[in-house]
């Protein structure tokens, strides 16, 4: 392979932790970020030309990017041997190539497409053009589509509030305001600008790291660093293009849960090993935050080595996040469905949806019968039945049945009050509906489910409804082992708790 002077310059360099973008792993001597290169903010709009192969040849497109929507226009002319084919309505990805930059998008659909003729002699040229809109991209200035992508990093400013004021970040401001390393001269060789790294398993590695960002402008009078936090996650095996959106998903959702609103994201970056992999980002439409979302505060902050701790709350235990992370935890996707209901605006299609999930989170089983004794009797009675009934193939459906009948002694009503009851009575004690509204919560269940007629007004739906999503977080956050006394505590403090409070 062949590099050029600034090339090999470049990679001395970045070896050195002095020229840099973004530092990739959880390492000492982080270094800083120097220059204007371009980046894919989320809350930004852009625009491409970039070029697609149809079925014979290359095609021009038109690529927008943008926090409303992700569309791809293809259009040409379809002369000789070049054509663009058949166009399918739903693709799962789209390679398009443009100058300095490549994008893979992710599950696309054609939202119009047509073709006419042009020319004198009718047939002799066909222009084609169709629209897509895609739900994600993956943008590399790497020419290589496949990437060895190794970590993702969540550049987000609700981080600030969910770490909190710590004693790395005082370290940090210490390190540039005195000293023989204060200013932009200071490369942070082997300083470590991680406020945690935890290891999974050796699966990955989840990190919080602050980004030293130098600035040095005489035209704008300023000189000086910044180091906002990112969350990243650290993986042992390559992350592929069409599994970034699902792990991020999973990042995202963690953090927003225990953030209590939707985070704000600036950037999603992925990194590979190597330094001349290039620059590579995730794009996708995010709307954007209401003003309360912005200002709110962190609903379980992180609570780890505060410099001043105001609020006296437990710490979120590194053990969780690093179950949370592993390969064997399989309730993720929980976390992803709450929030798909926490931002349904109809509080009956929320109530649902929270009801749904804390009701295969709390499901429990205990048998009428001892389950052994009873499957030597329904052995025994199944050549009777088959004589009498005379149906070999109905019989055996049936008593397969029993077995799950037996195990159904405790319905979903007894599953939720069991949960309800681990929680510690002084919490208990300021909600407004107690335990003897856990009936009436799930016979509205199933009127709103089957259509019945019912009435409830709107300040006790959103009780029974902030009733419900409380069981709910506390029962998510038990599946990483975090105690239930622990969560109860904070409930007060999540948005909408009001709705829970005794008057």
């Amino acid at each position: 392979m062949y590099f050029s002077s600034m090339d090999e310059e470049n990679v001395a360099l970045h070896s050195k932790g002095i020229i840099q973008k973004h530092d990739r792993g959880p390492k000492k001597g982080m270094g800083m970020k120097f220059g204007d290169n371009k980046e894919f903010d989320l809350s930004k709009k852009y625009e491409f030309r970039v070029s697609v192969n149809g079925e014979v040849g290359c095609f021009s497109a038109e690529l927008k990017l943008s926090p409303e929507a992700i569309t791809l226009r293809i259009s040409g002319d379809q002369v000789g041997l070049r054509r663009w084919g058949h166009t399918r309505w739903e693709l799962e990805s789209l390679e398009c190539f443009g100058l300095g930059w490549n994008f893979v998008l992710f599950d696309l659909h054609c939202v119009r497409s047509g073709s006419f003729s042009v020319g004198e002699m009718l047939g002799t040229v066909m222009h084609f053009e169709a629209e897509y809109v895609a739900g994600y991209a993956v943008i590399s200035s790497a020419g290589d589509p496949s990437l060895d992508m190794r970590s993702i990093h969540l550049l987000s400013p609700s981080l600030e509030k969910w770490v909190g004021y710590t004693e790395k970040q005082q370290e940090i401001i210490d390190n540039q305001v005195s000293g023989s390393r204060v200013g932009l001269i200071s490369d942070f060789e082997g300083f470590d600008t991680t406020e945690f790294c935890i290891s999974v398993k050796g699966e990955a590695e989840i990190v919080v790291n602050y980004n030293i960002i130098a600035k040095a402008s005489p035209f704008e009078f300023e000189v000086g660093v910044r180091f906002p936090p990112s969350f990243c996650v650290f993986s042992e095996s390559q992350i592929l293009p069409r599994d970034v959106m699902q792990l991020y998903q999973k990042t995202y959702a963690f953090l927003s849960l225990l953030h209590g609103h939707e985070l704000q994201i600036d950037r999603i970056e992925l990194c590979g090993d190597d330094p001349r992999s290039g620059n590579t980002y995730l794009y996708y439409p995010k709307p954007t935050l209401s003003a309360y979302e912005l200002s709110s505060y962190s609903w379980f902050p992180l609570g780890h080595n505060l410099r001043f701790d105001s609020l006296g709350l437990l710490s979120f235990p590194f053990e969780s996040i690093s179950k949370y992370f592993s390969k064997e935890y399989a309730a993720s996707d929980k976390w992803s469905k709450y929030l798909k209901y926490r931002r349904m605006k109809n509080v009956e299609e929320r109530f649902l949806g929270y009801f749904r999930l804390l009701e295969s989170l709390t499901k429990t089983t205990k048998s009428f019968l001892d389950p052994d004794l009873l499957k030597v009797q329904v052995t025994r009675v199944e050549s009777i039945m088959v004589r009498i009934f005379g149906q070999r193939k109905e019989v055996k459906g049936f008593l397969r049945g029993i077995e799950r009948y037996n195990n159904s002694k405790y319905n979903t009503e007894k599953c939720i009050l069991d949960f309800y009851k681990k929680l510690p009575e002084e919490v208990l004690n300021g909600w407004f509906l107690k335990q003897d509204a856990i009936t009436s919560i799930c016979k509205l269940r199933n009127d709103i489910s089957h259509a019945n007629d019912y009435f409830e007004n709107n300040d006790d739906l959103l009780s029974k409804c902030a009733f419900i999503e409380s069981l709910l977080i506390i029962a998510l956050l038990e599946t990483v082992d975090v105690p239930v006394s622990t969560t109860a505590k904070l409930i007060g403090r999540m948005p909408g708790s009001h709705h829970l409070t005794a008057v």
